[in-house]
């Protein structure tokens, strides 16, 4: 093909048009938003052939943190604008597990004079995607330590987001979400309410578009929003909240209105050698003023003073009065040594991936932080939080993951015992694991006490009060989360889990069909409305919201048990025991955990095998056992002594 020839693809009535980045049928522009169609002319040009899902995110994603459900997503609009469908595609057929396949037949024809379209008839879609990672789904889950994520833990509770990551007994191992999460913002968000000194960090952008390192820029609105977050004066958005925000084209002002913030801070930065220049700019959100800007010009060693420097100003303009105490905790520096830092934040990029691969990875960044730095105890924290995601997803034993997870909270807080991070890290462990419920709520109290703006703390620490009984507290903690990062869908999710736990069946209903309509691929929220559902005694709902569950993770065991689950409790028993003996076939790669099997035989009224299948999860130290006394789907075993007795085991009698 000649360098100045144009070229578009037919099949069916469309043509797609690479060089005006447009799609048409009959004629008439298709708006899809400048991603999708990426995805879409990847898979028209590879026509006939299988794209395997890690090659394609590689493709759209190369330096950006996003997760299996964001492709996902980008094909279900796809199917949406060709009304294509995934169960008798015409377009686009999905090779279970592997990625997508172009089916439709293509013709590729070169573009002559008569091809363009008048420029009266052109469409241009608007529509800005968002991503958000939401940790994981399970029985509990754990979002990620910012975010995030995010990813995320803490018993049953979301990490997140990590924030977020999903909770709610029986299911959903956490490895879940990591590879069927659905959770992206809707394009039209509803704005949240804005608040007083209240502001966003957005990712810093490249000065030059084509260099771009994700992990460095992510990585500096990271480690401002820590520094800040500790203002009590101020509520920041977190991590998880702003990454969204990483295109080029993102107006700050735009993007704080969507956060309900007062004001934006925004930047570029770009490395050359051992130099770094960064341009920060403060923005009114409400009428677009600019209220400081500033370029710097440093070596890169001189870093941990641009970023000082940065809060510092930040605080002057919006006029706050720091305590000493204060003064000290925005400008701590956690490491003198660049290298290390790079490391740890690497280590960080990988994190918020939140698959095994990206999981492993981080531990490696972050031992190399350490390795460089052995007094980086942020650089520890990360690796507690490692350890504890690969262990509450399923991908290392808790046996394996656990002590180590501990080991490295208890060096990050006797290196700083005033690290919310670490004090956060180290209550998950204490209360998923060792059961030790007077230390995880001590623990949790400091990293609140230390950052009150930390979302994923108010959000284990509402899973923490659930298991504690303290019901109401549990919902107050959890809608703090919500007010912290507005525009998640795990977090309106864990509102309505903190209603389930409490009983509040109706509310928690209401609340999650509102995060439902505010994104109606929100996974977590599916599942939560399908227990509630089964409380109500709404089987049927309760079985197509499990459907849906099912279809949207293609057919994921630990997703696949609460389809049983509801089987199982409407009654329909062959159904159950037929996903039960899929399990015991082998016919899935992997089974369902011994609580989520348990659940199925509890609907069953089968409690022998229940008490079965939950001594085996005692024996593995399932963090899910936290909620024996407060989850409604053990009600049918509570007046029976072995379950007594699995109570006092777990810690759980005062």
């Amino acid at each position: 093909m000649g360098e100045n020839k144009k070229y578009f693809f037919e099949f069916d009535r469309y043509r797609l048009d690479p060089s005006e980045h447009r799609l048409l049928r009959d004629g008439r522009v298709v708006p899809l938003t400048p991603k999708v169609f990426e995805t879409l002319r990847l898979l028209v040009e590879n026509g006939g052939h299988l794209l395997e899902k890690d090659r394609l995110m590689e493709m759209l994603w190369a330096d950006a943190f996003v997760e299996e459900g964001n492709l996902a997503d980008n094909i279900s609009k796809i199917r949406q604008a060709l009304g294509d469908s995934r169960k008798d595609p015409k377009f686009i057929e999905t090779v279970s597990g592997r990625g997508y396949r172009f089916i439709a037949k293509v013709e590729r024809l070169e573009a002559g004079p008569v091809d363009d379209l008048p420029a009266d008839s052109e469409k241009t879609a608007t529509n800005r995607e968002h991503v958000e990672t939401d940790g994981a789904l399970a029985f509990a889950t754990q979002p990620d330590r910012d975010d995030s994520r995010i990813a995320e833990g803490s018993g049953w509770m979301p990490r997140s987001r990590l924030v977020a990551a999903v909770v709610v007994i029986g299911v959903v191992v956490a490895a879940t979400l990591v590879f069927y999460s659905w959770n992206t913002t809707p394009s039209n968000p509803v704005s949240a309410p804005a608040t007083t000194r209240s502001i966003a960090v957005l990712p810093f952008k490249p000065l030059v578009a084509g260099e771009r390192d994700a992990a460095l820029e992510l990585g500096m609105s990271d480690t401002l929003i820590s520094g800040l977050s500790r203002l009590r004066q101020l509520t920041v958005r977190p991590v998880s909240a702003v990454r969204r925000y990483a295109d080029l084209e993102q107006d700050a002002v735009a993007a704080g209105r969507e956060l309900g913030v007062e004001s934006v801070l925004e930047g570029n930065i770009q490395r050359s050698a051992e130099r770094i220049r960064i341009s920060a700019r403060l923005v009114r959100v409400g009428d677009g003023t600019t209220l400081w800007t500033e370029t710097f010009d440093e070596k890169f060693t001189d870093i941990f003073s641009v970023q000082d420097s940065i809060s510092q100003k930040i605080v002057a303009a919006l006029a706050l009065q720091l305590s000493s105490e204060e003064q000290d905790q925005l400008t701590k520096k956690y490491t003198a040594n660049t290298e290390a830092y790079q490391a740890y934040l690497r280590g960080r990029f990988f994190w918020s991936k939140l698959t095994p691969d990206g999981l492993q990875k981080s531990l490696d960044f972050y031992s190399r932080a350490i390795e460089i730095d052995p007094g980086y105890a942020l650089a520890y924290a990360g690796l507690a939080d490692s350890y504890n995601l690969l262990g509450s997803y399923g991908f290392w034993s808790l046996k394996d993951s656990h002590p180590k997870a501990r080991a490295a909270a208890e060096k990050a807080l006797a290196l700083d015992d005033r690290l919310a991070e670490a004090h956060t890290s180290l209550a998950a462990v204490l209360a998923d694991y060792y059961w030790d419920w007077s230390a995880a709520d001590k623990h949790f109290k400091l990293s609140l006490d230390l950052n009150p703006n930390y979302p994923l703390a108010h959000s284990w620490y509402s899973q923490q009060l659930s298991r504690m009984g303290r019901l109401d507290e549990s919902v107050a903690e959890a809608r703090r989360a919500q007010e912290l990062d507005p525009l998640s869908s795990s977090a309106d999710a864990h509102v309505g889990l903190a209603l389930y736990r409490a009983r509040r069946f109706n509310e928690a209903a209401a609340e999650l069909q509102k995060a439902l309509e505010f994104n109606p691929k929100a996974l977590a929220a599916h599942i939560f409305l399908g227990f509630v559902q089964v409380q109500q005694g709404k089987y049927e709902e309760a079985i197509a919201e499990f459907k849906t569950v099912v279809e949207l993770s293609e057919r994921n065991p630990s997703l696949l048990a609460l389809l049983g689950y509801a089987y199982a409790s409407a009654g329909k028993d062959d159904e159950a025991r037929a996903i039960l003996k899929e399990f015991d076939s082998g016919a899935v790669k992997r089974p369902a955990s011994q609580i989520e099997t348990a659940m199925i035989y509890i609907a069953l009224g089968d409690r022998d095998r229940a008490f079965e299948w939950l001594e085996k999860a005692y024996e593995e130290r399932a963090w899910q056992l936290g909620f024996l006394n407060v989850e409604p789907i053990f009600d049918p075993l509570r007046e029976d002594p072995r379950f007594t007795d699995l109570v006092r085991r777990v810690n759980l009698v005062p």
